[in-house]
């Protein structure tokens, strides 16, 4: 088969969407597949490469609301791009207009992975006005009418929630994403050298790890860092934050700096790859405060590296974490504060062991591939 992926961002970008379709692509090119990616170019990048196999066309945008202008203009480059390609897959939520139009105006089979549908949380975003939220609304609104070949959602939640949208069950199908369980082993990684490094052998740490995106809640977890500190004095939040979205970067910065944290947090800038598991390893906890996930990298990740984490009840993170948890409300920070401490004493709740496999979501997708032409 011949498969061309459509997608806002791809790797080296990092993200939960870059994650999924950099491991189906390259596991669709080792099961004898052809793939090709079409994606925005990055500062640096080149604008076409092969990486793992994997065909990858960059087009030069500009940068300010890059996701939006590929939206807008990937359209016309997917006219000579597509040819050739059996099948279009894309995902939620800019790339997929364009997409949709290549494949309805050529007759191509199209796949959507909706990854998140928030509705009426748009409205609940921190720093959202109503305004920007409506039109945020209606597009996910107008992309969820579009008559998909077939969707695929990340989690159970994600599917309940797409069923609200659209009544075609016959065509959704929920597949998990995958974790690389042999990355992610604690058994490979020391949790003293990133304590040492960072002289906190005598603290109980506290990890976020991601972006600072509208519905991650960062915001909420630093507003908790003082009622964390008055309930467990030597305790030390480190925060492993990209720059992207920028503007909420900049947002968490001076939230940090306004409320004179800067003692009590350690701000870093996203480590190596390689690296991560030694930071997830070295922290006491790690946090997840995310408003919604449509599946939650951060939170399988964690539970693969058998860390206890503190989770809210939003999304699909119920359906992800296993081993220690102890869960909070979202967009509370009382509540988060509170759960950190339940942590700390013990008093969790033990979740059985969960798997997520690459290779069980990379057969599924290909299942669905074929079911196409049948």
């Amino acid at each position: 088969m011949k498969i061309l992926f459509v997608l806002e961002y791809y790797y080296p970008h990092i993200g939960g969407v870059e994650t999924l379709f950099q491991n189906l692509a390259e596991k669709l090119v080792k099961n004898g597949q052809q793939v090709r990616v079409v994606t925005s170019k990055l500062k640096g990048e080149k604008p076409r490469e092969y990486y793992n196999g994997v065909e990858i066309i960059r087009l030069n945008l500009p940068n300010t609301g890059r996701r939006y202008w590929f939206t807008f203009f990937a359209g016309w480059p997917l006219i000579r791009l597509s040819s050739g390609f059996e099948i279009i897959h894309t995902t939620t939520y800019n790339a997929a207009l364009p997409a949709w139009f290549i494949a309805y105006v050529f007759r191509k089979k199209i796949i959507i992975t909706v990854h998140e549908v928030w509705d009426k949380l748009w409205y609940q975003l921190p720093g959202m006005n109503k305004i920007y939220a409506f039109f945020h609304k209606f597009f996910e609104w107008l992309i969820l009418r579009l008559p998909f070949s077939y969707y695929v959602t990340d989690s159970e939640y994600t599917k309940k929630s797409l069923l609200k949208f659209i009544n075609k069950e016959k065509i959704i199908q929920r597949i998990y994403l995958g974790v690389d369980y042999d990355f992610f082993n604690p058994a490979k990684y020391s949790n003293s050298k990133i304590r040492t490094r960072y002289n906190l052998n005598n603290n109980f740490v506290y990890l976020y790890f991601g972006r600072p995106g509208w519905a991650k809640g960062v915001e909420y977890l630093i507003k908790a860092v003082p009622i964390i500190k008055k309930n467990i004095p030597n305790s030390k939040l480190m925060l492993i934050l990209t720059k992207d979205p920028l503007n909420r970067y900049k947002f968490i910065s001076k939230l940090i700096s306004k409320l004179s944290l800067g003692k009590d947090i350690i701000l870093l800038d996203p480590v190596p790859h390689q690296e991560l598991p030694d930071y997830i390893g070295a922290s006491d906890c790690v946090v997840i405060p995310s408003l919604s996930e449509g599946f939650g990298f951060s939170a399988a990740e964690a539970s693969a590296m058998k860390k206890p984490i503190v989770c809210t009840e939003a999304g699909s993170l119920p359906e992800v974490v296993s081993g220690q948890v102890a869960f909070c409300k979202p967009s509370d920070s009382l509540s988060l504060a509170e759960a950190v401490k339940r942590q700390k004493e013990g008093q969790v709740i033990e979740i059985p062991e969960k798997n997520f496999l690459w290779e069980n979501s990379t057969r599924e997708y290909e299942k669905i591939y074929k079911s196409l032409f049948i």
